[in-house]
């Protein structure tokens, strides 16, 4: 007699629903990299028109968490909420999370928030551009190692715009031309901050950097650079892209600037009487993958297990005529050592919900926003859309990432939390099924190099009702936040070959 089928515990149901992300994901991003070549598509950036839509207090949150996001990589990107004081004080508490940081790097970066929200409500007797001056310096040297980087690709930009102008047969001395040497003159500045004279050098001249940028966006070049951008021809508008994109991330820390200065100016309760509290990150878990890794056909099975793979040979067969299955090894060799992490504003969220944080009247101004310092991925997207509740969060900028995990769950939430959790999860699985078969048949590129927003986008509102997944399906994070004034990898991208950052940012027009 035949034995029976071996019954799958939970466990065993959630591993394999994860290893089935993890394949959906990666099938999903080398499906991106063939329709971008299918279609000749070699950049795809972020619309900085939807920017707009955002509450002055959203925006400013969004520019907080931004001032926390202080390296390149996914590990210090932020999430933050601001609350209404408890315990008798009558200002916000500022609560945020950060994906991949120690509790000694979180602690620093709440005690740089308390200093640079303090500097603003004791210096609000200053002129404001004065005082935009001092806010946007603290900010420079917070954020020193990505300006630094930016300046660094900023250069090079410039000098492959140069060179495609060159390419035109444009003179030496035309506007374009001297307009980008003027630019360059302005960037080539010494990044050093190794001391207080340095620093100060470093400063002023980043602050008249971004004058010029400025100056750009709101004259004759920024048109140039934005219709250049938009050059049919990809190899012609890579490095106008490329310029565009940096000049947008380098402005951001004036914009973030003004931003802190105009909500103190306007709304002065925001700096006072106010409190700052984190969340400790999420532990890196090791997901035991399949040994050895499976062959490109193999993975795109374990994607959809329930499906009959020979349906879609048409659709797949012309995805592999433009390196699909090339781009799937690149994928799982670049991921070949698969620790996960929760990502902030998923571990944000989870934690207010464990905490029944989750009336507007618990937070300030009634906005129940989780400000992020780079738009949503599309997991977190599905997982905020997966059952209802109140919050807002920016648009998803629509990339994937395998190494995306849900919280952990707590003993005290109770029997069924496991259950629950897994029904999240087989939710966000069936959810990208369906956008990966979409892309698989339409063929149109769903992909962005840059996944940050230079200014704040578009919220969007996530449904109607927070207590079922507040308490059914969210999970408890490593941590407990901490008030300031009581008693590694990032997000592993499923990036493309070409592109070759852990995490970029979504680029944004000028």
């Amino acid at each position: 007699m035949p034995s029976a089928a071996p019954s799958l515990t939970p466990d065993t149901v959630h591993l394999e629903k994860d290893v089935q992300l993890v394949y959906l994901c990666t099938l999903r991003t080398a499906a991106n990299e063939s329709c971008r070549d299918i279609n000749n598509i070699k950049y795809a950036s972020g619309n900085s028109n939807s920017d707009h839509h955002l509450t002055p207090l959203q925006i400013f949150l969004c520019k907080l968490a931004q001032i926390c996001n202080t390296r390149r990589g996914g590990e210090t990107i932020t999430a933050m909420v601001a609350l209404k004081g408890t315990g008798g004080t009558k200002g916000p508490t500022y609560l945020f999370a950060s994906n991949n940081r120690k509790d000694v790097e979180l602690h620093g970066m709440k005690e740089l928030l308390v200093d640079l929200l303090s500097d603003v409500r004791n210096l609000d007797n200053l002129a404001v551009k004065a005082l935009q001056k001092h806010v946007l310096w603290r900010v420079l040297e917070f954020g020193f190692d990505r300006v630094e980087s930016h300046i660094w690709h900023l250069l090079d930009a410039i000098a492959g715009c140069i060179e495609k102008c060159s390419q035109r047969g444009e003179a030496s001395g035309s506007s374009t031309i001297t307009q980008l040497r003027q630019l360059e003159e302005r960037a080539k500045l010494p990044c050093d901050m190794s001391g207080d004279s340095a620093k100060s050098k470093f400063l002023s001249d980043c602050s008249i950097l971004l004058k010029a940028i400025q100056s750009a966006k709101e004259g004759d070049f920024g048109k140039t650079i934005e219709d250049r951008a938009r050059d049919e021809d990809p190899d012609a508008s890579l490095p106008w892209r490329e310029l565009r994109h940096h000049l947008g991330r380098l402005h951001s820390y004036r914009q973030a600037a003004d931003s802190i200065v105009n909500v103190a100016k306007d709304h002065p309760e925001m700096v006072t009487n106010f409190t700052v509290d984190y969340i400790s990150s999420s532990a890196q878990v090791k997901l035991p993958m399949p040994r050895p890794s499976p062959s490109p056909q193999d993975l795109i099975q374990g994607a959809f297990p329930d499906l009959k793979i020979d349906d879609y040979k048409h659709e797949l067969d012309d995805l592999r005529e433009h390196g699909l299955d090339r781009n799937i090894r690149v994928q799982l060799y670049l991921h070949q050592k698969m620790k996960r992490l929760v990502h902030c504003e998923v571990l944000l969220h989870d934690y207010l919900a464990r905490k029944n944080i989750d009336k507007p009247t618990k937070f300030w101004n009634d906005s129940m926003f989780i400000a992020t310092s780079k738009p949503p991925c599309r997991l977190c997207d599905y997982y905020f859309k997966a059952a209802d509740n109140n919050f807002q969060v920016q648009s998803s900028h629509g990339n994937t990432y395998p190494r995306w995990r849900l919280p952990d769950i707590s003993k005290e939430q109770g029997a069924d939390a496991d259950e629950r959790q897994l029904e999240l999860l087989e939710d966000i699985v069936e959810q990208l099924e369906l956008d990966t078969l979409k892309l698989l048949k339409e063929k149109e590129a769903q992909w962005k190099r840059w996944d940050s927003a230079t200014g704040s986008r578009t919220a969007q509102s996530v449904g109607p009702g927070l207590a079922a997944l507040g308490r059914g399906y969210a999970a408890s994070s490593s941590g407990s936040p901490e008030s300031v004034l009581g008693p590694s990898d990032g997000y592993g991208r499923a990036s493309s070959p070409a592109d070759g950052s852990d995490y970029s940012d979504v680029g944004v027009a000028l």
